[in-house]
């Protein structure tokens, strides 16, 4: 899937243009919290349930507690604090187009994803009044 190639070139492409030696206690904070918002929403989910693509693996359960109890896609926010993290150790204009574009590409991933759970669990709508996409408490 297109969405996945794209995010993966970005994050890698924002990786290499980062300045390790820059890393202030703001951008370690940020890493950090990705590091452990990535951890949690994947021992949630459960190891051998986790995809990187958006469509639904066969036998799929919604999931609704731990930081889906937040977040719809806790792992697209720690992508996101991530990539925060490494675009404040060399904030150029590159970097800064990079991360706007990873920030379209995980809306338009997150939109299909959500036509799918949509389709696929009855309870997701109510689910979703409930929840903000990955930035909690404003989207």
């Amino acid at each position: 899937m297109i969405y996945v190639v794209i995010q993966f070139s970005l994050i890698f492409l924002l990786g290499l243009g980062a300045r390790l030696s820059n890393l202030g206690p703001v951008s370690r904070a940020l890493i950090l919290l990705a590091l452990l918002i990535g951890l949690w929403a994947v021992f949630t989910v459960g190891l051998r349930r986790v995809s990187i693509f958006p469509d639904l693996k066969k036998g799929a359960r919604l999931v609704t507690h731990g930081p889906y109890k937040i977040v719809r896609h806790p792992m697209y926010t720690s992508v996101m604090l991530f990539c925060s993290g490494l675009v404040l150790s060399n904030p150029v204009w590159y970097m800064l187009l990079g991360f706007a574009v990873l920030l379209g590409d995980l809306i338009f991933k997150l939109k299909y994803e959500e036509k799918k759970l949509v389709q696929e669990f009855s309870e997701y709508k109510t689910y979703r009044k409930k929840t903000y996409y990955f930035i909690p408490f404003i989207y």
